[in-house]
């Protein structure tokens, strides 16, 4: 097992925090889309829901977050 880590730029206002997902699962999603992505989340431990920005397919894809402290 080995450990990576990466950090993406992102528009948030809200509390700062930290959340595992799968590398393979997001970029499976990433493989298949250009453009942007609006990745709505709640909390550090719930599902994260992915989506186009402005697409007009209905295209979502949910990843469960792992954790990570």
């Amino acid at each position: 097992n080995g450990k990576a880590s990466a950090s993406i730029a992102v528009e948030y206002s809200g509390p700062e925090m930290f959340i595992g997902l799968s590398a393979t699962y997001l970029l499976d999603f990433f493989s298949q889309l250009t453009g942007d992505v609006e990745m709505c989340l709640k909390d550090e431990e719930t599902q994260v829901v992915l989506r186009p920005v402005g697409a007009e397919s209905e295209y979502l894809y949910v990843v469960m977050s792992m954790r990570v402290r």
